[in-house]
């Protein structure tokens, strides 16, 4: 099953592509104050360069904080808008216990 992996909360952008829990793919960079503008076609990226359908997409891993409050609203907002089109879970995490892991 492929995740997918989002997180704006804080300076950089980051769109993971995860297969079976592991990552396959991912895209980190700044972009601060622009991840809204930039994380769709980030997402549309990763998944055209794995070769992955959005339909194949299973699961939407998302972090929640703690990072700036809009950047983290552009994340969970596109998370839940696939998650709800998809009809796939979302799951949403700290942006700490993702560091410590």
């Amino acid at each position: 099953m492929y995740s997918l992996i989002l997180d704006s909360g804080n300076i950089n952008l980051v769109v993971g592509l995860a297969k079976d829990g592991k990552v396959i793919d991912q895209i980190d960079y700044q972009a601060w104050q622009k991840q809204s503008e930039l994380m769709i076609p980030e997402i549309e990226k990763i998944l055209k360069n794995n070769n992955v359908s959005p339909k194949k997409i299973g699961e939407i891993h998302v972090t929640k904080g703690p990072g700036s409050y809009t950047g983290i609203r552009i994340a969970l907002t596109i998370a839940k808008i696939y998650a709800m089109a998809l009809d796939i879970p979302c799951y949403a995490y700290s942006s700490l216990k993702v560091l410590i892991s």
